[in-house]
């Protein structure tokens, strides 16, 4: 894939904030831009040069983009997420070839994301260019209706629970340090299709393992890359019976997601 680097044009604003849109589709709906916002949360950003907002292309197609703030400050990077995996690791090394050139042109010393990359082969290609990640990010997340989250993951997740068919398990919540718990035991059936539905307490010695956590556990779980064997040494996830432990490592396994949601820093100018 040939690709050509060059600075923000007048109008490019509606490619950029659609590849913006395109490039965060799996992260929370916070994310979205308007082309209006982008105009005053960019280009109208005091101290903000039409110079230093990059733009990537493969021939008419745009893939990838990022805008350089004063100091080295980097508001904005997206990548196309469509691109194949070495496609993407190469659009996001240009970007820093050409975000670290003109911060060294600017007389900056540094190049910051201020902005978290929100995916994992951007933040290995990161990483792996010598970026360093400093402070202590804090992800709050709070679990509103466990069974909608089960439902969705399990359907996404069919071909890897695949060796579950046949089973049903019973997943047992307690609220921990939360007040509020909409369902506290949900039922998950792995047939042709999986079903989950919450089931209070009426359903029981029929299942072929119970495992019970608290609802932070599950969210640990779920968005916070907790492992379920750290929670089991840590005795916050319990299975019974405890010979079904590795069936229930299966299916909690496949319920992490693959990328943090992108939570945005508040504006300021």
């Amino acid at each position: 894939m040939r690709l050509t680097m060059r600075s923000y044009r007048a109008g490019d604003e509606v490619r950029v904030v659609a590849l913006w849109n395109q490039s965060y589709t799996r992260y929370a709906g916070v994310a979205t831009r308007t082309v209006e916002y982008w105009r005053w949360s960019i280009l109208g950003r005091p101290g903000m040069s039409e110079d230093d907002i990059f733009l990537i292309e493969s021939g008419e197609r745009l893939v990838g983009y990022a805008a350089l703030w004063t100091g080295g400050k980097v508001l904005e990077l997206a990548v196309n997420s469509d691109l194949s995996a070495p496609s993407r690791r190469c659009v996001t090394r240009q970007l820093l070839s050409g975000l670290e050139a003109r911060a060294r042109a600017r007389e900056w010393d540094s190049v910051e994301l201020v902005l978290p990359a929100s995916d994992r082969l951007i933040d290995r290609t990161l990483r792996s260019a010598g970026y360093a990640v400093y402070g202590t990010p804090t992800t709050i997340v709070r679990l509103l209706n466990p069974e909608v989250l089960l439902r969705s993951l399990t359907a996404a997740r069919a071909a890897r629970l695949v060796p579950l068919r046949g089973q049903k398990l019973l997943v047992t919540l307690s609220a921990g340090d939360d007040p509020f718990l909409l369902q506290h035991r949900l039922c998950v059936r792995f047939g042709d299709s999986i079903d989950v539905r919450n089931v209070g307490d009426e359903e029981g010695s029929s299942a072929d393992a119970e495992l019970q956590l608290s609802l932070a556990g599950l969210a640990e779980l779920v968005f916070c890359g907790a492992g379920a064997r750290q929670l089991l040494e840590a005795g916050e996830l319990r299975v019974d019976p405890h010979a079904a432990t590795a069936k229930v490592l299966v299916f909690l396994a496949a319920l992490a997601v693959d990328a943090p949601w992108y939570t945005p820093v508040s504006e300021e100018f």
